[in-house]
């Protein structure tokens, strides 16, 4: 196989080089937003080091757990003003990600981040790598259900330094709840429009967590209906954390793929078992994933294709930190393994082994941050650098600026597919990308303000295309490059007497460059901007919110959507009863799929929550 050859690429970005006088321009605006230095005491990098021995991973940029590199974040607490039950529904109240959903409640969603391909997102779940190597389509199959997350965790940018490849466009990480010592229970149903359905169970205790959750949805279309259940399971104590999760999902694919056969339907069912271990400085850490999946191209004539796919990988990491001279550093090995049986695809394999470190000094009041990963791919070395500095400014002020590289190993779908609809290609080379930011973020009592502009130059990037205008299958080929730009903003605060609010932007240019006369598959899908604006309430018992969400995509017209909840608790026997009433798109609009097809509209659901 040839998928992951790419040769030994060290070089800097071509726009560094004069090529793209335009990128330069970009660059030398967003190093200006960097405020001049405000007086401020000598930054201790080891200091700032996350503690040894935690169990708990952030996404920060840093192995190290610098904050460094500001993290878009969506605590369940937060969420709980939102109108969501799952946790890819989440993700569309974040303007920095694009969720482009052929079916709600996470029935299928393509995670695209800061102008990126669905394929260009690394997924995370407790520090575990779960990206799916036979499409990102399936990226976000395996996340456990919404009951059992602690918080989800965005960054922006390039992260292969850090967390090797697929973290092109960002790193989307879901951190689990920590079980509990004292034995805590939650059961939850819900009712809504068009037969939706769903029901959840959570029990915690003695250092053990268990979740549960079926859906039932009819969809809002034939051949959009979804089945799912959900299982999960923690164990965490003495240094040592174990997980499990577990998805059997059977849904509609209508117009999921292509526009010549939308009647398709597919099932899908694995999981996963992560552990992690760790001791002073040392980390162990390492994980397994099986999946199944079965499609079917048109459901009325599975005679035309039908194809039966089994992936399975692993991954393991052994790491230590410790102070080196005049800061704190980090080192370890990295292994990981993918491969596929298919009727269809075939049976293929993929094995990489990886170097890394990352340092931190203290430089005046300048915190600087260097990563180095060394990968071994089928006989080929590739080098991914990182570099960030960060400074406090005073009065809660903070910057940063930051270069990295970043890759993405093409997926299994992409090397060996072939239906009619779409044909692959096994001699595709593995994309890359260079990304610069530079930012400012406060942290008040009772506000938070961030501020992120960025540009990103991606090489021999993916795509699927076919001849305009025509109706024949699409063939992947390394033909785009793509240069990407934008401002990343988000602000929120307290209006007092239990009312806050909040505005979250992401504004982006881009240019992707393909043969003239072709018909591009990701092309058309790109984001120009998208927008959130929420109004919060909380008092005792009582929570309300209401949120506006608007974006628009190329070649498209503007979208907004209004979505809202209510909700009431109160005690009982020793309990908590809550009742709440939710809707999304209230405004009955519609968004049209990829290929013209009518989205869902509104969807309004009642549930009941009893917890301890």
């Amino acid at each position: 196989m040839n998928g992951g050859r790419s040769g030994a690429d060290f070089g800097p970005p071509r726009f560094l080089r004069g090529a793209y006088p335009a990128s330069g321009l970009v660059l030398a605006a967003l190093l200006t937003l960097v405020a001049p230095p405000a007086p401020a005491q000598e930054t201790d990098a080891a200091a700032h080091a996350a503690p040894a021995g935690s169990t708990e991973v952030t996404v920060t940029g840093s192995l190290l757990g610098l904050g460094l590199r500001p993290t878009s974040m969506l605590t369940w607490e937060e969420a709980g003003a939102l109108s969501v039950f799952d946790p890819v529904s989440a993700l569309l109240y974040l303007p920095s990600v694009d969720l482009y959903q052929r079916s709600p409640f996470g029935g299928q969603a393509d995670l695209n981040l800061l102008g990126a391909t669905f394929e260009q997102a690394l997924l995370l779940v407790d520090g575990f790598p779960v990206t799916d190597p036979q499409t990102g389509h399936h990226l976000m199959e395996f996340l456990p259900p919404a009951e059992a997350i602690e918080r989800v965790e965005v960054l922006k940018g390039p992260a292969s330094a850090a967390h090797g490849p697929g973290a092109f466009g960002g790193v989307v990480h879901v951190v689990t709840r920590r079980p509990t010592r004292e034995t805590a229970f939650q059961v939850g149903v819900l009712r809504g429009a068009r037969g939706l359905s769903r029901g959840s169970v959570l029990l915690s205790g003695k250092g053990f967590l268990g979740a549960a959750g079926l859906l039932s949805d009819p969809g809002y279309a034939p051949d959009t209906e979804q089945n799912r259940a959900d299982l999960f399971a923690r164990y965490s104590g003495h240094g040592l954390d174990l997980s499990a999760g577990y998805q059997d999902k059977r849904f509609g694919a209508w117009q999921a793929y292509s526009d010549q056969f939308p009647n398709g339907r597919e099932a899908i069912r694995g999981g996963y078992v992560h552990g992690a271990y760790m001791r002073g400085g040392w980390e162990v850490a390492a994980g397994v994933r099986r999946k199944r999946d079965h499609f079917i191209l048109d459901r009325a004539h599975p005679e035309w294709y039908e194809a039966k796919h089994t992936t399975e990988g692993y991954w393991g990491r052994a790491s230590v930190r410790g102070a080196v001279p005049g800061g704190a550093g980090l080192f370890g090995l990295e292994i990981a393994g993918d491969r596929i049986s298919s009727d269809r695809l075939g049976t293929h394999g993929r094995k990489r082994g990886d170097a890394f470190g990352e340092g931190a000094w203290a430089l005046g009041p300048w915190t600087i941050l260097g990563g180095l990963r060394l990968e071994s791919l089928e006989g080929t070395l590739r080098g991914t650098p990182h570099l960030t500095a960060g400074r406090a400014l005073g009065r809660g002020w903070s910057a940063h600026v930051s270069a990295g590289r970043a890759y993405r190993l093409p997926s299994f779908t992409e090397l060996y597919t072939r239906s009619p609809a779409t044909r692959g290609n096994n001699a595709l080379r593995s994309e890359s990308a260079w990304g610069f930011e530079t930012g400012l973020e406060r942290a008040g009592e009772s506000s938070r303000a961030s501020l992120l502009a960025f540009c990103r130059e991606g090489r021999n990037l993916v795509d699927f295309v076919r001849p305009q205008g025509t109706h024949q299958p699409l063939q992947a080929r390394n033909i785009a490059e793509q240069e990407v730009a934008g401002i990343c903003a988000e602000i929120s605060g307290s209006l007092g007497n239990g009312l806050a609010w909040s505005f979250a932007t992401t504004l982006l240019r881009q240019e992707a460059r393909i043969p003239r006369g072709a018909e591009s598959r990701y092309v058309g899908t790109q984001l120009r901007h998208h927008e959130v604006a929420g109004l919060t309430y909380r008092a005792e018992g009582l929570e309300a919110g209401l949120f506006v969400r608007a974006w628009q995509r190329a070649n498209r017209t503007g979208h907004g959507e209004v979505d809202a909840r209510l909700a009431y608790s109160w005690p009982a026997a020793g309990r908590r009863l809550t009742l709440e009433m939710e809707g999304r798109n209230l405004n009955d609009r519609p968004e049209r799929n990829f290929f013209g097809g009518e989205g869902p509209g509104r969807t309004v659901w009642l549930g009941m929550v009893l917890s301890r």
